[in-house]
């Protein structure tokens, strides 16, 4: 599910939006703000595949926020709304990073078809990009981390492959895996999920349920990778390498459905599973 962002200084509008996202099943709101500098913050910590903001901003506007998101490395995109008609601060938009301007006030028929096009666009990015990185991982120079042992640079490979790095949660997801399976090999079956994510947390000062849900939201995002893979091509590598090695694939086939179809049941997510099936992997 595409994780989405809302920065808009007009409560009512924001209730809008939020309720024309989840009628048409575009994504997740996961925050929303009035502030420029707490938008950038919140790009920073949840990585949004989508952030819809306007203009003028409290602290700071709508163009510095996406010029600084992109200059620390946002991949995600924008969609910027405003009242303004200066064709100027439009222009600046586009070069800053949006993918498209919308004029208030707002068609409501427009917007769906804005959000759905961008991203749509945006996920055919990262499924290209993923593919890529899964097929020629050994070429970027960037992924291998010299000083790190060769099973956390395999597990690092995988999370490439499957398009979740530089996502909110992956820092926690690569954690949890690494701790979960130094009790596999103290041959602590029965570890409970609760206490990493209690020693994630206290690294970082953040409460345990904070880590989980960006580990959940991580592990989601690797299976819509999946899933999309397999309604792309069921032969993709991605596809067969990962759909039921890391997932239970009964719950899989439930996401593609739901991908499909926008309806239906969207298929859970096991936890344990995935972090014993990305360790499993790291072996080969």
């Amino acid at each position: 599910m595409n994780t989405i962002l809302i920065a808009d200084s007009t409560m009512e509008q924001v209730k809008i939006l939020e309720f024309l996202i989840q009628r048409k099943k575009l994504g997740d709101v996961i925050e929303t703000t009035d502030d420029g500098l707490k938008a950038l913050d919140l790009i920073r910590a949840n990585r949004p595949d989508l952030v819809i903001l306007e203009y003028s901003l409290k602290t700071i506007d709508g163009n510095e926020v996406m010029r600084r998101a992109k200059k620390d490395g946002f991949t995600g995109k924008f969609i910027m709304i405003s009242d303004k008609k200066d064709n100027e601060l439009i222009t600046k938009a586009y070069k800053e990073g949006a993918s498209f301007f919308i004029r208030k006030p707002i068609n409501l028929i427009e917007v769906i078809f804005v959000i759905e096009n961008v991203l749509s666009h945006h996920n055919s990015e990262k499924f290209k990009i993923g593919v890529e990185r899964l097929l020629n991982y050994s070429e970027d120079k960037n992924i291998i981390l010299k000083d790190e042992d060769d099973r956390e640079n395999n597990i690092r490979r995988i999370l490439v492959g499957l398009g979740v790095n530089g996502y909110g949660g992956y820092q926690d997801l690569l954690d949890f895996i690494l701790i979960a399976n130094e009790f596999e090999k103290g041959n602590e079956k029965n570890y409970s999920l609760e206490e990493i994510y209690q020693t994630i947390g206290k690294r970082t000062s953040r409460n345990s349920k904070t880590v989980q849900q960006n580990i959940r939201r991580c592990i989601q995002r690797a299976m819509d990778n999946v899933a999309l893979a397999g309604l792309e091509d069921y032969d993709s590598i991605l596809f067969d390498r990962y759909s039921q090695s890391l997932f239970v694939f009964s719950e899989l086939r439930k996401r593609m459905n739901y991908l499909n179809k926008g309806r239906g049941d969207k298929g859970k997510i096991n936890i344990r599973k995935f972090a014993e099936g990305i360790f499993l992997l790291s072996n080969d």
